[in-house]
């Protein structure tokens, strides 16, 4: 049976981190020039020194987190930070392989949906590649609206890339 709960403990925000660092390398499966984007964006240098900071730029006030657990296995996770006054972007959401398929997904973003809401956010943002096709057609199942970029971006990847929008 899977939990979903908000990480507190040294040890769970570990278990995120390991989560992470195995989204960044199913990242940098994709061929170019996703993998040239990610290789650039989420060097090993600056992924670090993001996963350093995780505890403290997604938790309340200014974020939040979630880690779902399978008895005391990690199986999956994910984030938001503010953007702006009002706005979050939801970011790593990530289900490791043998847990895809299960809805875990879709509990892990709604439970950081309700987590936005209840924080007081209005407006949620988050993209995707384009070749996640199962997450994008869970992001427009759950009420987001597909939109241009919201930061950014390099033009190359524009045409690689879902943006997505929910207002709370």
């Amino acid at each position: 049976m899977m939990r979903i709960a908000v990480p507190q403990t040294n040890a769970e925000f570990d278990a995120v981190r390991t989560l992470c660092w195995e989204y960044r390398d199913y990242l940098l499966t994709f061929p170019s020039p996703e993998v040239d984007y990610v290789r650039k964006a989420y060097s090993e240098t600056a992924y670090t020194a993001m996963m350093e900071v995780l505890a403290t730029e997604h938790s309340p006030p200014h974020g939040g987190c979630v880690l779902a657990m399978q008895d005391e296995t990690p199986m999956g996770c994910g984030m938001f930070h503010t953007l702006e006054p009002g706005t979050a972007e939801l970011k790593r959401i990530y289900v490791r392989p043998d847990a895809r398929g299960t809805g875990l997904g879709r509990d892990i973003t709604q439970a950081l949906i309700d987590h936005c809401r209840a924080t007081g956010f209005s407006r949620i943002l988050m993209d995707t590649s384009r070749r996640q096709v199962p997450a994008y057609r869970l992001y427009l199942s759950m009420g987001f609206e597909e939109r241009g970029p919201y930061q950014p971006i390099p033009d190359e990847m524009v045409e690689k890339m879902y943006f997505f929008e929910m207002t709370l």
